[in-house]
């Protein structure tokens, strides 16, 4: 299995369709390609733990990407995002976790160029 994690976009929420809090909207593509041999369940894989900033808080919750079952050979993408401060851009760690509670993918770096 292959998972990528990639920093789409960070901004001010766009107030106009509804995503209303605290901070700015960080946006990421999570791609999985299931090279496992089999069918396997991705769900759980949609729901990242977000962290930000030296002391890694919690990311507030906008949206879970939408990834279910990934038959051989798929490549599947979908967005998540998650409110974290203006100031927090600078150090975000994702963490994909793994459809079998294996090994969780990491994804450390900064969502500021964005």
């Amino acid at each position: 299995m292959e998972v990528t994690v990639s920093p789409v976009s960070f901004a001010a929420p766009d107030k106009n369709v509804g995503v209303v809090g605290d901070g700015n909207q960080a946006v990421f593509s999570l791609t999985i390609s299931n090279k496992s041999g089999s069918r396997i369940d991705a769900s759980g894989m949609s729901w990242p733990k977000v962290a930000y900033g030296d002391n890694l808080e919690s990311a507030t919750l906008i949206s879970n990407a939408k990834i279910t079952t990934l038959l051989d050979g798929d490549k599947k993408t979908d967005q998540f995002s998650r409110f974290i401060p203006a100031t927090g851009g600078g150090k975000v760690r994702v963490q994909i976790p793994a459809p079998d509670g294996g090994k969780s993918a990491i994804f450390e770096g900064s969502v500021l160029d964005s």
